[in-house]
Order: structure tokens, then C-alpha cells, then sequence
């Protein structure tokens, strides 16, 4: 089984990205948190994407995309791949475009977004149109890839996760544009709003904001062919999301602000003993016995998160969504 990256041994990542018109420069990467035992037991069913064979060439680059539904596995919620599609990146030629049995009882399909009912996956296992399991959807991947393959998409480490790959040749449209709006901190921008601003193309417009996989793995394609063709354009338009950013991080921090300081006075008071009904940090509850306070000026878990460097809920971002 693969090693478990941790602390003490750093498992070094690549990640290709845009300079000029080539998708050249590698960025090492091994910022690896400790695992939990649910992502150390995904982590250990994971497999290295299979080596080259001259004998067999595959694919030299492929977008992904897949859709995930919530299971309930052995311990406790997961995600689990319930369709993929991938397209050969040069050529534009559907590879693989399938339906994914789930192996786990579903909680939730995710409908608003996948557009998958537990009706439409049975109807198309009995047709002989889905594959069984997120073990066969990667094996019908890998006929298409091997280890020397970039694989292309948006967020693409949610997809690896489902598919159980460990793959480090990628060119991901969400690290691109953070890392080309340079902002730690700042929000996690979808794929349907950069084929707007970027694209002047609406994606994920149908029955009110679902998905369709395909068309999400052609956008992403068609969204790193247009940053190697026109870099500066990608400048541009990180530019000015960095400008909106800090305007937003300025429009909060007055908020952010008397949060602390209320958080703080009502730490103080507990210390000396005096307050009653004292925020509960895990509720939305707080200080009745202050006349001046807001329950709007709870310290929240999110704006700590974001003290972190990571996204804050507010912008409206959502995992889900890529």
C-alpha cells in the first residue's frame, strides 16, 4: 500500500501550471495535514495511476470530472463517485462518459446538483450503462492514462479522492487561478463563475443549477486552452479578483472586529465569574445579560478558519459545486 504522508515523512506532490504558453512549470508541493482514520483508510485503498508502457501508449493529457453522492460507509458519511467523464485534452474526444454504481448505501444523491436519482442509476444498471463500483470507473480511467498522463479539471483532488488515484501530474483550473490571484485567504472561485468572467460562456445553467459531467470536464479544457493561448488575459482578470477580494476583507473586518472584542469581554467576564448564559461556542446562543450585544458578533468557527488561509463560507462557496 502507499505510504501515509504526514509530518515526518512528506510525500512531494507536482503541479503543472501556466507560464507563457506552455504548461511548464512544476510547483513541489508537501503540505500535508495528519490523517484522520477515515482519510488514512481511503487514503490506503488509493493506487499510483499505472506506469508508462512504451509498448502501450495512453493519452498524454485528459480533463476529468466527477459526480459524488454521500454514502454512509463503515465509519460514518463519505462521498462515493456516481459518474465520470473524461475527455482526451488535445483532440476533444470523449474517453469515458458513464454512470457509477455506488458500493455504499446513498444518503443523499445530491440531485439539485448531480441530477442523479436512485430511479436513473437503477434504470441504467439494468440497461447495462453504469459501471459497479468507483474501482471499475477507474479502471475504465486508466485505459485511457498512465502515470505520465496530466490530467486536467477543477479541483481535481475531490475527484482523485472518489476514484481512489494517486496521480501528481495535474493542471487544476482552482489552483491555477489562486495561485495567479496570489491572496491567502481568499475565496475559492467555482468553475461556473470563471467560464463566466473568463469564458463569457454560461455553464451549469439547466434545471436550475445542476450539473452535467461532460459539460463541466469540457469547460474546464476549454478554460486551461484559453490561459495557455492568452496568459495575460489570466493576469487580468486575477487583477481584479484581488481587488474585489480585499475590498470584501475590508467591508468585513469592522464586523470581524466586534465579534472579537465581544468574544473577548465575554471570556473576561467568565474569568471573574459574572456572566450568566455565556456564548456557547458549538451554538448560536449568547449574553443576555448584555444590553449591547449582537448574536451577529459571535466569533464563529469560520472566521477563525479564515485567520487560516482558508475560504470563509460567506462568499458561498461550496465543495460540491466544482
Amino acid at each position: 500500500p502507499p505510504q501515509i504522508p504526514n509530518k515526518e515523512h512528506p510525500v512531494s506532490a507536482q503541479y503543472a501550471s501556466v507560464q507563457g504558453n506552455h504548461l511548464s512549470e512544476i510547483v513541489p508541493s508537501h503540505a500535508f495535514a495528519i490523517m484522520d482514520g477515515r482519510k488514512k483508510n481511503r487514503y490506503l485503498q488509493s493506487s499510483w495511476t499505472p506506469e508508462k508502457d512504451p509498448l502501450r501508449p495512453k493519452c498524454p493529457a485528459v480533463a476529468l470530472d466527477c459526480e459524488m453522492a454521500e454514502v454512509i460507509g463503515a465509519d460514518g458519511l463519505w462521498r462515493e463517485v456516481i459518474k465520470v467523464s473524461a475527455v482526451d485534452f488535445l483532440s476533444g474526444e470523449t474517453l469515458l462518459d458513464t454512470l457509477v454504481l455506488p458500493t455504499a448505501k446513498v444518503k443523499r444523491w445530491k440531485t439539485e446538483i448531480t441530477g442523479i436519482t436512485d430511479q436513473i442509476m437503477k434504470e441504467a444498471t439494468v440497461r447495462g450503462q453504469s459501471v459497479r463500483g468507483w474501482a471499475e470507473a477507474r479502471f475504465k480511467l486508466w485505459q485511457h492514462i498512465d502515470r505520465s498522463t496530466v490530467l486536467i479539471g477543477q479541483s481535481l483532488h475531490h475527484d482523485l479522492e472518489v476514484l481512489g488515484m494517486l496521480h501528481t501530474q495535474v493542471v487544476d483550473s482552482a489552483i491555477l487561478a489562486a495561485k495567479t490571484i496570489d491572496l491567502p485567504g481568499a475565496k475559492t472561485i467555482g468553475l461556473k463563475k470563471m467560464c463566466k468572467e473568463i469564458l463569457n460562456v454560461n455553464v451549469q445553467c439547466s434545471n436550475g443549477g445542476m450539473h452535467d459531467c461532460l459539460e463541466d470536464v469540457l469547460a474546464s479544457r476549454e478554460l486551461i486552452l484559453h490561459w495557455i493561448y492568452d496568459p495575460e488575459k489570466l493576469q487580468r482578470w486575477a487583477l481584479l479578483k484581488r481587488e474585489e477580494e480585499l475590498e470584501r476583507k475590508a467591508r468585513l473586518q469592522p464586523q470581524r472586529e466586534r465579534r472579537r472584542a465581544s468574544t473577548s469581554r465575554q471570556n473576561t467576564q467568565k474569568g471573574k465569574g459574572t456572566a450568566t448564559n455565556v456564548v456557547d461556542y458549538g451554538s448560536n446562543s449568547f449574553d443576555i445579560d448584555d444590553p449591547g450585544y449582537s448574536d451577529h458578533e459571535v466569533l464563529r468557527w469560520e472566521d477563525i478558519a479564515e485567520d487560516l488561509g482558508w475560504p470563509h463560507p460567506d462568499t458561498g462557496y461550496d465543495p460540491w459545486s466544482d
